[in-house]
């Protein structure tokens, strides 16, 4: 299952994240959460955790975040139907994306979420 939220308001797009994160820890509370960022990430544990499987048959919940802007891109776009079909919970969190990209992603995306900045008035 695979989640694409975006957008410049990051306050509420990281909230979205947390929430969504949040409602799948209930429904199931073995699964297990993960959030790798250009800080944390590597190639083997991006790798690990699309085509892996948990040692107990738990599920995973991946945040990917800022991954798009990296090094990384390569290695997820190439991922993106695999964690689609997958019973484990991928979310892509961007900042910034281009409209070709969103337009791809969104596709095999179970939901996209844009959240642009809210004007003074909203």
């Amino acid at each position: 299952m695979l989640y694409l939220i975006y957008g410049e308001d990051s306050y509420r797009a990281r909230k979205n994240v947390r929430e969504i994160v949040d409602s799948l820890s209930v429904r199931d509370p073995e699964a297990v959460a993960h959030r790798l960022d250009p800080e944390n990430a590597n190639e083997e544990k991006i790798k690990d955790l699309i085509c892996g499987q948990n040692i107990f048959g738990n599920k995973f919940i991946v945040v990917f975040d800022g991954l798009l802007a990296s090094d990384f891109f390569s290695i997820l776009i190439d991922q993106l139907k695999l964690m689609a079909d997958s019973k484990n919970v991928y979310l892509i969190l961007e900042e910034k994306i281009e409209a070709r990209l969103v337009k791809k992603i969104s596709k095999l995306a179970q939901k996209t979420l844009r959240l642009d900045k809210l004007s003074a008035e909203e």
